[in-house]
């Protein structure tokens, strides 16, 4: 959403100044807060960078860049002042650990070399846009075009910080379908009718196919048919429990039908074939976020874990957790352990604690026990072989 504001204040600076002002400087603010501080930043310099190329020199470009930053800046200092306000000790953690996002913050930041990883992901989280994008890079000149020149700028802006990312979250690749989109939809009406139609045919074949599959496994895993899907979908989410409500199901209903009019249009050209695309893409998440919502939560939530590891310790353990006479350690790197059991637990887990004689650990299940302690439980989410969560006891 930030990204949008942003890139709609841009289209808005030659005729709608104000309006422009608004969008962009709230689209920062909002990524302040979403993304952390150094990707606003990014998308600060590139729009200062703006001004050094002849098709962004107006006026107006000018006043709507002032009145940006003079929006931008205020409010991007509303979120710290009042959690610093309220809670200074979060505050802090925030500052030194979070304020720049992906990147950390004053006390942690560090960067890695993750542009091979995001190249390759991009083929398919940007499909179709970026074919589309260098269909019109080979159609025209960008750098002659004021909206070419904004659309490299961003991605410019945008390859360096995934580029230096030190985590590898495909999520990140948002921040670069922006420009793309821009660079994809500026030549659809000059797109040959052979590329349109294999982009339409792709997108209805597999997303259709990809709805089917998801309300055959709603009946799967609410009814018990088809058996096999069934049994696949327990395996992936034991602790789904089925749950049909009836809003979630009419969205899902009227969505498919609404669908199967957009694709069954006739004179499919480049604009129609991509509109289809993004209707299948609706169709699919809509599909997901209405008949699989329950079990997908059932399978990715820390609560049952948490409650296993909980319900697993001496009734002498808990007495003395709860009188303080004990306590357990976590270490600051399991953000994911620190979290869930803030969210979900009743045990008050104490950070880098030496002194505490259990201690809660963030390594896959099956790992190996650090001398001097002993294991007491360990658990982990269904089918997760990568994360799983230890208790740990210090050998006397």
């Amino acid at each position: 959403a930030a990204l949008g504001m942003c890139l709609y204040g841009f289209s808005l600076a030659q005729t709608r100044v104000i309006m422009a002002a608004l969008m962009l400087g709230g689209g920062w603010a909002l990524l302040s807060v979403s993304a952390g501080l150094l990707l606003p930043a990014a998308l600060m310099l590139a729009a200062l960078g703006l001004l050094a190329h002849p098709q962004w020199q107006f006026k107006r470009y000018y006043l709507t860049l002032v009145g940006a930053f003079a929006f931008a800046l205020p409010m991007m200092l509303v979120y710290p002042f009042a959690l610093f306000k309220t809670d200074a000790a979060a505050f802090h953690i925030w500052l030194h650990h979070h304020a720049f996002g992906a990147f950390g913050g004053t006390q942690s930041f560090q960067t890695a070399f993750s542009l091979p990883y995001y190249l390759k992901n991009l083929l398919w989280f940007a499909f179709p846009a970026w074919p589309l994008a260098i269909w019109t890079a080979t159609r025209m000149q960008l750098s002659r075009q004021r909206w070419g020149v904004l659309a490299l700028a961003w991605l410019a802006a945008a390859t360096v910080l995934l580029t230096l990312s030190p985590h590898r979250y495909q999520d990140h690749l948002v921040w670069l379908l922006p420009p793309l989109a821009l660079l994809g939809a500026a030549q659809l009406d000059g797109l040959r009718r052979g590329a349109a139609a294999f982009i339409n045919w792709f997108g209805i074949m597999a997303f259709g196919l990809f709805a089917v599959f998801l309300w055959l496994g709603f009946f799967a895993m609410n009814y018990g048919w088809p058996a096999k899907l069934a049994e696949r979908s327990y395996y992936f989410s034991p602790y789904y429990i089925p749950d049909i409500n009836i809003m979630p199901m009419l969205v899902a209903v009227s969505f498919t039908p609404v669908w199967l009019w957009a694709i069954t249009r006739k004179h499919i050209r480049g604009r129609q074939a991509v509109t289809n695309w993004a209707a299948g893409v609706t169709l699919v998440w809509a599909l997901m976020m209405t008949l699989f919502l329950p079990w997908l939560d059932a399978a990715k939530s820390h609560a049952p874990v948490v409650r296993q590891m909980e319900a697993s310790l001496p009734a002498n353990l808990k007495t003395a957790l709860a009188e303080g006479a004990s306590c357990v350690s976590v270490d600051a790197g399991a953000a994911t352990a620190r979290i869930v059991w803030q969210q979900y637990g009743t045990l008050k887990l104490r950070v880098n604690n030496a002194s505490c004689a259990y201690r809660l650990v963030q390594q896959p299940k099956g790992s190996a026990i650090p001398d001097g302690w002993h294991l007491l439980w360990e658990g982990a989410r269904p089918r997760n072989k990568t994360e799983g969560f230890a208790l740990l006891e210090k050998a006397v």
